[in-house]
């Protein structure tokens, strides 16, 4: 075990940089390597990332946004994901603690040490795993899964791989919540009826603070919820906030 960390612990000054380059890149590719990188060290068969999908307006409670080709294809893998989603999504809001679990006819031996890792129930699931949570705030929260048979980690590494793992997922998350804003195409006018709304302003005092009729004010705001994908004005100033779009 002492044989395993040293050469981690290599593998991490050499080629590792936190908070450094990472920060620059902005497209998915530039991570998969990286997350390809944590799945050979700890001995995975193979990863996917997901995001917690209510942060994109989804009714499922994750969303994978990336994986290794075979596990993309993996009916085990997103079996996995679909049974667990819920337990996964409901624990990365409220703990920090990675999580692993064993599959049917597998005890939870199959992980050489757990440090501050929790194990969680996993019925009738085909493949055993590990999940690193990583919750930047609000809604903006995922995880990394890794799945194996047999994973081999000291506690040391395992607090490595999560500091590595909320690195790749906070960049991850950033171009995914960018996407979604880039989608929402609400112009100038619209924007600023909905910030003015969020301020707290009724329609007559916006009316009267951009000069523009009551009934114009409303028909900006009608247009903004339906292009938010939003029920009503409060859902949409919500939506707002949350993709950027005002304060």
């Amino acid at each position: 075990m002492k044989d395993l960390e040293t050469s981690w612990s290599a593998d991490s000054a050499t080629h590792w940089e936190i908070g450094g380059n990472l920060n620059v890149n902005r497209s998915k590719a530039d991570f998969f390597p990286k997350a390809v990188e944590l799945q050979k060290r700890i001995g995975a068969a193979g990863f996917v990332i997901a995001v917690n999908s209510r942060a994109l307006n989804s009714l499922s409670p994750l969303k994978v946004i990336m994986s290794n080709s075979s596990f993309d294809r993996d009916e085990n893998a997103n079996a996995v994901v679909e049974t667990l989603g819920p337990a996964l999504s409901a624990h990365v809001n409220k703990s920090p603690n990675p999580v692993y679990w064993a599959a049917r006819d597998q005890d939870a031996s199959f992980i050489t040490s757990t440090g501050p890792a929790k194990q969680i129930e996993a019925e009738n699931v085909a493949l055993s795993g590990l999940a690193f949570p990583v919750h930047l705030g609000g809604k903006q929260s995922g995880l990394a899964i890794y799945f194996s048979p047999s994973i081999k980690l000291t506690r040391e590494m395992l607090i490595d791989i999560h500091r590595k793992v909320f690195v790749i997922l906070r960049e991850l998350l950033k171009i995914e919540m960018l996407a979604r804003t880039d989608s929402v195409s609400i112009n100038n006018r619209e924007t600023e009826c909905l910030q003015y709304a969020g301020n707290g302003l009724t329609s007559d005092e916006i009316s009267e603070m951009l000069n523009l009729s009551v009934h114009t004010v409303n028909a900006h705001l009608s247009s903004a919820t339906t292009k938010l994908d939003s029920v009503n004005r409060i859902q949409a100033i919500a939506k707002a906030i949350r993709l950027g779009l005002i304060t």
